[in-house]
């Protein structure tokens, strides 16, 4: 290089005393700009639901200039510092990142993505991390801080991920790395995979907790559209109460298993409305006398079979041996309630919604069943009562909007 070359390289160095200047002059409106998207942002992932940690860090001037001078002798040009405002959100599980990718891709103007950690060998480590560059709105910088780009840096991790980031910033990205020995370089590449797998098993177990609960949902709905269906029928006289055949052919045998196994299969030909696969497995259960709370839940289950299948007796008496074996379980009160008042019990209907209600008083389905049996008992101002309680918990009801307009005919 000559000494003219030199001399033009040197001369070309950005000036820390003028960065500085302008850095704490123009900071107050990046910073504005900072909180204004911090804001919005947190807004949007509360709409939709999600519960997740915020955090926003400025770079200081030292970190902003040093990052010029580390780009300036990589000989990048233009000089283009894209975090100067950064915001972190946290979740707890890997698919709530996807989620929030997804919101932010729809919300914003996104420039770059980047997803830190895809490029790794499975030898080597590092934090797994999605950053987006977000566009600032136009108008809102006006007075810009030197070599800084219109843009704010989103960091998307799960708290396992943040928790080994923050640490490895120490151990790493502020340490020279070459001094690590190779013992603990195993180590720590050990130390991130667990915590990788770690995040991995979290969601499988988050991904079973929600098919469980699908399940779960399904076998109530399936109670409830009984009802339902029964309501649209003029007069009880013409229903048939004799239990309905299932068309399926229940499995002639049943395959020795533990309880857990039985358990599972009985959920799910449950779930699959094939009742007496269901019940089979259900008696197997049973007769193996559980425990108290497993036969509380198998009792409350078998007693939704021969609900669904109109046999009301004898879903309530499963009902009430799930009630004895756990008086806690609200549920099985409020399927009992139903059964009451498919017989037109209503008395005794309304003392087990009662009871279901004190137990947990957030069960929409239980205002909305005591409602009904107020409607037909003619207490249209108990039902409209019940029925906007329903409607404060579950605010976008249908069926529950569609009641609540039938009872206003009744009164007005």
């Amino acid at each position: 290089m000559t000494t003219m070359a030199m001399k033009r390289r040197i001369d070309d160095i950005p000036s820390r005393a003028q960065a500085k200047i302008l850095y704490d002059r123009y900071r107050p409106q990046y910073e504005m700009a900072q909180a204004r998207l911090s804001r919005t942002i947190r807004r949007l992932l509360s709409e939709y639901g999600l519960n997740v940690s915020t955090r926003i860090r400025f770079k200081t001037f030292d970190s902003y200039f040093n990052k010029i001078l580390k780009f300036y002798n990589e000989g990048r040009r233009p000089l283009a510092i894209h975090d100067l405002i950064g915001i972190r959100i946290v979740a707890s599980f890997l698919s709530e990142l996807e989620v929030i990718k997804d919101i932010l891709l729809k919300n914003f103007d996104i420039l770059e993505i980047e997803t830190k950690g895809a490029k790794h060998s499975f030898r080597e480590f590092g934090y797994d991390s999605i950053h987006l560059l977000i566009k600032l709105p136009d108008g809102i910088i006006t007075n810009e801080i030197p070599y800084t780009e219109l843009c704010g840096e989103v960091q998307l991790r799960t708290k396992l991920q943040d928790a080994w980031a923050e640490v490895e910033h120490e151990l790493i990205y502020k340490s020279d790395y070459s001094l690590l020995n190779e013992q603990l370089k195993r180590k720590l590449a050990s130390l991130n995979a667990s915590l990788t797998l770690s995040d991995i098993i979290f969601q499988e177990i988050r991904d079973y907790q929600r098919e469980r609960q699908e399940r779960d949902d399904k076998r109530r709905r399936t109670i409830q559209e009984k009802v339902e269906f029964i309501e649209n029928i003029h007069g009880y006289d013409k229903i048939d109460e004799s239990p309905k055949p299932n068309e399926k052919t229940a499995e002639d045998e049943i395959s020795n298993g533990s309880l857990d196994k039985l358990l599972f299969k009985a959920l799910d030909a449950h779930a699959k409305q094939d009742y007496d696969t269901a019940l089979n497995y259900y008696n197997r259960i049973l007769a193996a006398n559980p425990d108290d709370k497993v036969c509380s839940i198998i009792s409350n289950h078998r007693g939704m079979v021969y609900f669904v299948q109109s046999n009301y007796e004898k879903a309530i008496e499963d009902f009430t041996r799930a009630i004895q074996t756990n008086p806690q379980n609200f549920r099985a009160y409020n399927n009992r309630g139903l059964s009451y008042r498919m017989l037109r019990t209503f008395d005794r209907a309304l003392e087990d919604f009662d009871h279901s209600i004190e137990i947990d008083a957030t069960q929409a389905e239980t205002y909305f069943g005591r409602a009904q049996v107020f409607f037909e008992m003619e207490d249209y101002p108990q039902a409209l009562k019940d029925c906007n309680k329903v409607l404060n918990i579950k605010p976008n009801l249908k069926s529950a909007l569609r009641f609540r307009q039938v009872i206003y005919s009744k009164l007005f």
